[in-house]
């Protein structure tokens, strides 16, 4: 098992080299994961190659080799729930964080994968994400979810939908208006946007919540 330093070491590598196609160095690894010095970075990543996770090629920089993600080991071993096995899990794409407006570019490449058992699911093409922010929290859709979009084009009336404007990637609630659409969120703070239709681009519905307890240590 890893340990939480490790864990977040592990998806700074994925989401660094699936966005750079390369290795960070190790002063990048120290100011992101705001570690005191290279030593430390060290520790870490001896850790991951003991484990398996990644290799070091000596005397070469930025040659770090991931092998295998946390996300691989659960969905080659099945470990969602006792009496589940690979067969009954689904593999979906998972694209980072989306706070209230985001960038499109956020869907261009995955950064990890997320499992989810299939009887949870709809079938067709599905998309990850993680909630930022307050801007959904009167409808149940807190900071720090799991929401999984299935891929549509067409806008469904009083549904969560995963929509942009331009470059702007938004999950807002669509209320049908006629030839516009009112886009909305659940802060009270905040504006609803009415648009006509054709101005908005959707990309998917919202079809499934999850959500992490994180307990504070003592």
């Amino acid at each position: 098992m890893l340990t939480k330093r490790q864990h977040e070491l592990l998806a700074f590598l994925v989401d660094y080299q699936t966005r750079n196609a390369l290795s960070p160095s190790y002063e990048e690894i120290c100011r992101a994961l705001k570690l005191r010095s290279k030593s430390a970075v060290h520790g870490l990543v001896n850790g991951l190659e003991k484990r398996g996770y990644c290799k070091r090629f000596p005397n070469r920089a930025r040659a770090i080799e991931i092998l295998k993600t946390v996300d691989s080991d659960m969905a080659a071993l099945g470990t969602l729930s006792p009496s589940s096995s690979s067969s009954d899990v689904q593999v979906i794409p998972f694209f980072g964080i989306l706070g209230s407006v985001g960038s499109l570019s956020t869907m261009d490449m995955p950064q990890r994968t997320v499992n989810v058992l299939k009887e949870f699911l709809p079938e067709g093409d599905l998309k990850a994400f993680e909630v930022q922010g307050d801007f959904l929290k009167d409808w149940g859709i807190l900071n720090g979810d799991q929401v999984i979009f299935q891929a549509t084009t067409e806008g469904m009336h009083d549904m969560v939908m995963l929509v942009s404007i331009d470059q702007k990637l938004m999950l807002r609630k669509w209320v049908n208006e006629g030839h516009r659409v009112t886009l909305k969120t659940a802060n009270r703070y905040m504006i609803p946007e009415i648009h006509f239709k054709e101005q908005v681009k959707v990309h998917g519905k919202m079809v499934f919540l999850w959500r992490s307890i994180k307990y504070p240590l003592s």
